[in-house]
C-alpha cells in the first residue's frame, strides 16, 4: 500500500508543536485536506520553523511566545496550501509537466520520480489519464467496466495479470516493471492539435463551455467515438482528465460520471473549459505557463518568513572564496524555507525554480 501524504508521523510531528503551545491540534480529516505532496519536505519545514522561532525568542521565558509564534507561521502555511490546493485555476499546465520529466530522467530515477509525482495531487490525475492513454495505445494494459466496477490489468508479453480495481493499482503495479513502465510513457504523449483527427471537436469543447447543454454534451460525445479511428480516444482521455480535476477532486470516476455531469450544465462548464486547454497544451505546446496561484501562495510564505525571522526571505550566492561550495551555487535559509514550503504543493520542485519564485518577490 502506497503511503498517502497526511501520514502519522506528520501528523504526531504537528501535534506536538500544537501541545508545547497549549492550543488544540486539527482533526485528524482536517489535516489530511491540506493534501501534502512531500511529507519529508512538511517535516523539514517544520523543524525550521522552530529553529527559527527558538533564535528569535532564544530567552526561557519567551518560550510561550515562541511556540505560539511557531504555530501561527505553520498555520500561515498550510492555510496557503489548503486555499492552492481549493481554488487553483485548474486549466492551468502544472510546471513541471510530469510526463515530460519522466521520458527525460534516468531509467534508475524514474519509479522514484513517479512516485513522488503521484504524491501530488496536480500531477497525480494528469499521471493516471495519460499513463492510462500510453499503456492502452502500447497494447500493454486492459480494461473492463462491469457489474464489478472498473478493473484493469497488465499485459507482458502477451500474459494479461491479474484483474487491479482502484485507479492507481494498476498505475503502481506497471511502475514495477521497468520495460512496460517505459513503454507506457513513450506512448504517453497528449494528441498534438493539428493533428488530431477532427480537430473541430476540440473548438467544439470551447463552444460547449460557453453555452453548456445536455444535447450539445452527448452530440460531441458520439462525433467524438465516430473521429477515434486509431483507438486514442483523445477527446474521452481530455474529459476524464478534467472530471478528475474539477468534480471529483482526489476521488475515484464513478461508473455514470458522465451521466451525472450531463445532468448538470455548471458541471459540463467546467469539464469543457479544463478539457479544452488540456488537449490545446500539448508537450509541444505553448511553453511554459505562468501560475499566478503559485506566486501567491510563495508570497505567503514569503509572508511567514518575515513573521519569523523580521527580515524579508532571500538567499546568499556562492563566490569563489566560499568554503564547500560550488561559485555561483545559491545557498541559506530563506532559500531552505521557501524549498520545503513549495515542495509541500510539488515534490519535484527545484532549488532553482524556488530561488525564481523569491527573485519574483523581491523585485
Amino acid at each position: 500500500m502506497e503511503q498517502k501524504a497526511g501520514s502519522w508521523p506528520l501528523y504526531e510531528l504537528l501535534a506536538n508543536h500544537y501541545a508545547a503551545a497549549l492550543r488544540e491540534p486539527p482533526s485528524r480529516p482536517e489535516f489530511d485536506l491540506v493534501e501534502v505532496a512531500d511529507e519529508n519536505a512538511a517535516i523539514e519545514l517544520l523543524e525550521l520553523v522552530q529553529t527559527l522561532c527558538c533564535q528569535r525568542f532564544a530567552d526561557d521565558s519567551q518560550r510561550a511566545e515562541s511556540n505560539l509564534d511557531c504555530i501561527e507561521s505553520i498555520e500561515s502555511i498550510f492555510d496557503a496550501l489548503r486555499t492552492y490546493r481549493q481554488f487553483r485555476d485548474w486549466t492551468a499546465r502544472p510546471s513541471p509537466d510530469p510526463i515530460k520529466k519522466l521520458m527525460s530522467c534516468r531509467e534508475q530515477d524514474r519509479t522514484a520520480m513517479f512516485r513522488s509525482f503521484m504524491l501530488d495531487p496536480d500531477h497525480k490525475r494528469e499521471i493516471l489519464t495519460r499513463l492510462w492513454l500510453g499503456a492502452r495505445t502500447a497494447g500493454i494494459l486492459e480494461d473492463r467496466l462491469d457489474a464489478e466496477g472498473w478493473r484493469a490489468h497488465i499485459v507482458n508479453d502477451g500474459v494479461p495479470g491479474p484483474w487491479l480495481h482502484g485507479e492507481d493499482q494498476w498505475a503502481f503495479a506497471l511502475a514495477k516493471e521497468p520495460r512496460l513502465f517505459e513503454r507506457a510513457i513513450a506512448k504517453s504523449a497528449k494528441p498534438k492539435v493539428k493533428t488530431l483527427r477532427g480537430a473541430n471537436l476540440v473548438r467544439r469543447l470551447l463552444s460547449l463551455a460557453k453555452a453548456p447543454t445536455s444535447k450539445k454534451f452527448d452530440n460531441l460525445l458520439a462525433d467524438a467515438r465516430k473521429a477515434d479511428v486509431d483507438g486514442l480516444d483523445a477527446i474521452g482521455c481530455a474529459l476524464r482528465f478534467a472530471a478528475r480535476r474539477t468534480i471529483y477532486k482526489g476521488h475515484h470516476l464513478p461508473r455514470d460520471w458522465l451521466t451525472q455531469i450531463k445532468s448538470n450544465p455548471r458541471q459540463i462548464r467546467e469539464v469543457a473549459k479544463v478539457a479544452h486547454a488540456w488537449l490545446r497544451r500539448g508537450l509541444s505546446g505553448q511553453g511554459r505557463v505562468s501560475n499566478p496561484d503559485l506566486e501567491r501562495y510563495a508570497a505567503q510564505v514569503a509572508a511567514a518568513y518575515l513573521n519569523l525571522t523580521g527580515a524579508r526571505i532571500g538567499y546568499a550566492t556562492a563566490t569563489e572564496n566560499s568554503r564547500n561550495r560550488a561559485r555561483g551555487e545559491s545557498y541559506g535559509t530563506g532559500l531552505k524555507f521557501m524549498l520545503c514550503a513549495l515542495k509541500l504543493i510539488d515534490g519535484a520542485t527545484t532549488p532553482n525554480q524556488a530561488r525564481g519564485q523569491i527573485d519574483k518577490l523581491r523585485k
